[in-house]
């Protein structure tokens, strides 16, 4: 017999009686704190809090995280900016094609995104078998600058199908890295990429 493909639930929903539980939890993975068992870094609130050397610690200090944990922040970051705007989120079962969550906003309509954050990089680069072209497909691109706050910006993979000096794409032949897209914010750029600001593409969805 048959068996039933169990329906996945959205891990977040505004409507759900979980909601701040989960939200909670979500975000208690990269939480820091200082010596003093204070709170020096949540997604809410990024605390001025006093050094063991006695000075301040400057707001939105990312360079004292990890690149695993601003990746995870991102990703965190990403998925909360959804749901704010009314998404359902979506964690895969099994995460071996890139994608980092599943976005809902109506029955039948969902959405793939794969985050990338920068910090110290102008460059964002996305392997070419795992980064397809579809509708479906985006890329949630996370800027970090020291001592601001996080900036969203929002892609459609469809748009790497014609390439300019922000969306380029690299094939290295006869070399051992894989083709790849990428994101090349420069000066020149720059115009390019506001034009994914997350909410004005978000919206569009």
């Amino acid at each position: 017999m048959k068996q039933k493909k169990r329906k996945q639930k959205p891990y977040l929903r505004k409507s759900s009686p979980h909601y701040s539980q989960r939200l909670a939890k979500l975000f208690s993975t990269f939480a820091a704190y200082d010596s003093e068992g204070n709170l020096v870094l949540s997604y809410e609130k990024l605390e001025r809090v006093k050094t063991q050397k006695g000075g301040d610690m400057e707001k939105y200090n990312w360079s004292k995280l990890s690149s695993i944990r601003l990746g995870r922040y991102a990703e965190y970051y990403a998925k909360m900016e959804f749901t704010l705007l009314g998404f359902d989120v979506y964690e895969p079962e099994v995460d071996d094609k890139g994608i980092d969550f599943i976005i809902r906003k109506s029955e039948n309509n969902f959405y793939e995104i794969q985050v990338k954050s920068l910090l110290k990089s102008n460059y964002a680069y996305l392997v070419k078998e795992k980064f397809s072209f579809r509708k479906s497909l985006y890329l949630a691109l996370v800027l970090f600058k020291q001592g601001s706050p996080p900036e969203l910006y929002l892609i459609p993979s469809l748009d790497w199908q014609n390439p300019n000096e922000l969306l380029i794409g690299r094939d290295y032949p006869g070399k051992k890295s894989k083709p790849e897209w990428g994101v090349n914010i420069t000066k020149k750029s720059l115009p390019r990429l506001q034009e994914y600001q997350f909410e004005r593409i978000a919206e569009t969805l």
